[in-house]
């Protein structure tokens, strides 16, 4: 629900995946080598695929979903989107699992 919410534009989908209590944070490092975090809430991450963004052909779609470990009620999962990575962290929240952190890194743009 996540990946496929934020590619089809639908963020009722990706909602359903996500705690409420989520975190997703990307480093960036500006031209002088200094890191500074970029924070998304869940509300904030919802907002982007109703909003538009992410909204791509099926034939772009690139999410390969790797689950990392599990152990009792959390896990790891790493997804290979089109232009980023994605480390989560999910937790099995009333039964179901729920996105709660996410650490993300864009891929490099491809040289032309």
């Amino acid at each position: 629900d996540y990946i496929d919410g934020w590619y089809s534009g639908d963020g009722d989908r990706m909602e359903r995946s996500l705690h409420t209590h989520l975190a997703k944070r990307l480093v960036r490092v500006n031209d002088k080598q200094q890191s500074a975090l970029v924070d998304l809430t869940a509300a904030e991450l919802v907002q982007s695929p109703r909003a538009g963004h992410g909204k791509i052909p099926r034939d772009q779609w690139r999410d390969s979903v790797s689950i990392l470990d599990i152990f009792g009620n959390a896990a790891v999962v790493r997804i290979d989107a089109t232009t980023w990575v994605d480390f989560l962290e999910e937790v099995k929240w009333n039964g179901e699992w729920r996105i709660l952190n996410v650490v993300w890194e864009n891929r490099p743009e491809a040289k032309k």
